[in-house]
C-alpha cells in the first residue's frame, strides 16, 4: 500500500485555483430549462461535455454563452423537447435533460444515452422512478 508521509511544522500558506466541477456543471445545465430567467455558472470547466450539454440546451430553444469559464444560458424562448441522438449518443448524462424537460415541458422524446467508454449502461432506475411519478413512458 503507498503512503504519504508529511513533515510540517509551519503554517500552510498560499493561493490556488480551483477548477469547476464536470459533474456539478453537467447536473446544473439541465436545470436551466426549469426557470425563465437567465443561469449564471461561474468556474464552468471548458470541456466537450459541457459544450455538447450547451448544444442540447440551444436544440430546445435556450440562448448559450460560454466565455472565460463562465456559462450563461437564457431558457426564457425554450419550447422544445426533443434532445436529437446525436446529441445523446455523445454523452451519459444526456438522460439529466429528461427530468428538465418534463419539468418544464411535462413531455421529452430522447433515445438511449452514450458517451460511456464502459458500453451501454441502462436508464432503467431512471425510467422506473419517472413511471412511479406518473409518467407515461412509451418505447419506440
Amino acid at each position: 500500500m503507498a503512503s504519504f508521509v508529511i513533515d510540517g511544522g509551519r503554517r500552510l500558506d498560499g493561493d490556488i485555483v480551483v477548477q469547476g466541477a464536470k459533474n456539478s456543471a453537467l447536473t446544473l445545465l439541465p436545470a436551466a430549462l426549469l426557470t425563465q430567467e437567465s443561469c449564471v455558472l461561474e468556474n464552468c470547466p471548458d470541456l466537450v461535455d459541457v459544450h455538447i450539454a450547451a448544444r442540447v440546451l440551444e436544440e430546445t430553444g435556450c440562448t448559450c454563452r460560454y466565455e472565460d469559464h463562465v456559462m450563461t444560458v437564457d431558457a426564457s424562448s425554450a419550447q422544445g423537447t426533443v434532445v436529437p441522438e446525436s446529441l445523446m449518443n455523445r454523452m451519459r448524462s444526456s438522460v439529466l435533460f429528461l427530468g428538465a424537460l418534463l419539468g418544464r415541458f411535462g413531455r421529452a422524446t430522447i433515445s438511449v444515452p452514450g458517451g460511456c467508454e464502459l458500453g451501454l449502461r441502462p436508464i432503467d432506475l431512471h425510467l422506473e422512478a419517472l413511471r412511479r411519478m406518473g409518467v407515461q413512458i412509451c418505447k419506440e
